[in-house]
């Protein structure tokens, strides 16, 4: 049913910021963001369970003089997902659901 989706018009584009991040989710797809540690800076982690795999830096944001770090995942169509970041970094799963943000904490 939602991989028809893909090739249809996106609408209801719009920007959703929680905890000083900026995502984009639509009437179609939703948002992952995965919060970490500065231990974590620069590392890429993959969202894969959909057709193409999704990546994502881990990268600092700033927000009220804290800095923050977290991968953050736009725009992605609804299904089940695992992320995958080698060896060392956590696995989970999580299922991106339309029009909302899904967080992750590994901090």
């Amino acid at each position: 049913m939602y991989r028809d989706q893909q090739n249809k018009r996106e609408s209801g584009i719009r920007s959703v910021r929680i905890g000083g991040i900026s995502v984009q989710v639509s009437h179609q797809k939703g948002a992952l963001i995965i919060w970490g540690t500065r231990e974590l800076n620069g590392r890429t982690v993959t969202l894969r369970g959909g057709d193409n795999p999704l990546s994502a830096t881990f990268r600092p944001f700033r927000v009220n003089n804290e800095t923050k770090y977290a991968a953050a995942f736009s725009r992605v169509l609804p299904d089940n997902y695992w992320t995958d970041g080698g060896y060392d970094i956590k696995f989970a799963s999580v299922t991106i659901n339309t029009g909302w943000v899904e967080q992750l904490d590994w901090r």
